[in-house]
């Protein structure tokens, strides 16, 4: 039997005091994840590029639970992924904004680019955003959050942008935002991934035969996430892209 929308919400538990962090929160499976963050009281900021597009989402995600009575805190953060530098600079923003950082869930990014078109850094430009942009981000904020606490990401090896376009790929016609968005919501936000003490892992949406969520739950990784001379080579490769973009 597919889970039940306060089942799911009550799994959450109360969020009241927490700061979270969204990127691409403001449309698809970042926006349903703003509004369960948001309901379960936890104040979200939407970190986006368009901040027209931002607001409206912003809007929607308010008025998808009016019992708040305006108590809900969702706010609009400028950033950037499509450049290291822009990226960077949005974390450092952000350092400004807060003293504390708890739940950073990495959802943004694209797909389905023209092959060989290249960011203004001059890499692959899905890599360059799904990847650079959201290495840059993180690593910046990395020491501040550390301090604040955070051990809570998107969801996958490194991150929720390279785990949505997977989340994306296994999509059925039949799958709503919302079932597919609670997979990445529930490994930011459950007091259960701590006390379990899950790093590391890929996770993914377990469904019914209706395609309803059922529950999720960790998958083997394949031989090349495993292999950690790659991983090495892709973390040198990005701290040297950061390198560069300074320049």
């Amino acid at each position: 039997m597919a889970v039940a929308e306060q089942d799911f919400l009550d799994s959450l538990g109360d969020l009241s005091g927490r700061i979270a962090l969204v990127t691409g929160g403001a449309a698809g499976l970042g926006l349903q994840t703003t509004k369960y963050l948001a309901q379960r009281n936890c104040t979200v900021y939407v970190a986006s590029r368009n901040h027209d597009k931002s607001l409206r989402g912003i809007a929607e995600a308010k008025a998808s639970f009016p019992d708040s009575h305006g108590s809900t805190t969702i706010r609009f953060h400028q950033f950037d992924l499509s450049s290291i530098q822009e990226a960077r600079q949005s974390a450092e923003a952000f350092l400004k904004l807060q003293d504390r950082l708890d739940i950073l869930v990495a959802n943004g990014g694209v797909s389905m680019l023209a092959q060989n078109e290249l960011s203004q850094d001059g890499y692959e430009r899905m890599f360059a955003t799904n990847h650079l942009g959201h290495f840059a981000f993180v690593t910046t904020l990395l020491g501040f959050a550390g301090a604040t606490g955070l051990g809570r990401g998107g969801f996958g090896p490194w991150g929720g942008a390279w785990a949505e376009s997977v989340i994306r790929l296994l999509m059925k016609p039949l799958n709503s935002v919302e079932d597919s968005s609670k997979t990445q919501t529930y490994l930011a936000a459950s007091a259960e991934i701590p006390r379990q003490n899950v790093h590391g892992q890929y996770w993914a949406p377990v469904w019914t035969w209706t395609q309803r969520y059922l529950r999720c739950g960790a998958e083997e990784l394949t031989e090349l996430a495993k292999n950690e001379e790659k991983q090495k080579q892709l973390w040198a490769f990005s701290e040297r892209a950061m390198e560069t973009s300074k320049r």
